[in-house]
């Protein structure tokens, strides 16, 4: 029986349901920051990803919308890939760190209409963003939006 319900857990959402169903407490993830370990179990990030997601809706991001998920490797980029996959919404994750042009070729050849990055990483995007607007640029032609902060809803049209 639990073979079965494994094998439904078809996407990364659905395994994470599952896993927090049958693991709930145990850990399910740990990072250390600041060189003190931070553990979450299956059930808080299952609590993160259903926020995101609910965020994400909020904004009105949906099925097919293509979000770029732009962080450093750090657990809520990937709460935040797993939220767009929840509601249907295509994550393109970014590195931070990437230079411009290939941010810029990713993009574009993704068709990216919104964009969310992490904390630490908003005044570099918001400035690149803001940069490769310009003239149009390839946000012009998909009228792209900047999530500033998932949480409180913030969007700034590019």
């Amino acid at each position: 029986m639990a073979n079965e319900a494994a094998a439904e857990a078809n996407t990364f959402p659905k395994l994470l349901i599952h896993n927090a169903r049958v693991r709930g407490d145990k850990p399910a993830l740990r990072h250390k920051d600041l060189g003190i370990w931070q553990i979450w179990t299956w059930s808080q990030v299952l609590e993160e990803v259903r926020a995101f997601s609910v965020g994400l809706e909020g904004l009105g991001i949906r099925r097919g919308d293509k979000l770029a998920i732009i962080g450093a490797n750090k657990p809520r980029l990937y709460w935040a890939i797993c939220a767009a996959q929840a509601i249907g919404a295509v994550p393109v994750p970014l590195y931070a760190d990437s230079v411009a042009d290939e941010m810029a070729y990713v993009l574009s050849h993704a068709e990216v209409r919104y964009a969310s990055p992490s904390q630490g990483d908003r005044t570099r995007a918001w400035r690149w963003w803001s940069d490769a607007n310009r003239g149009g640029g390839i946000w012009g032609a998909f009228g792209s939006h900047f999530i500033d902060n998932i949480f409180d809803g913030a969007i700034h049209r590019a």
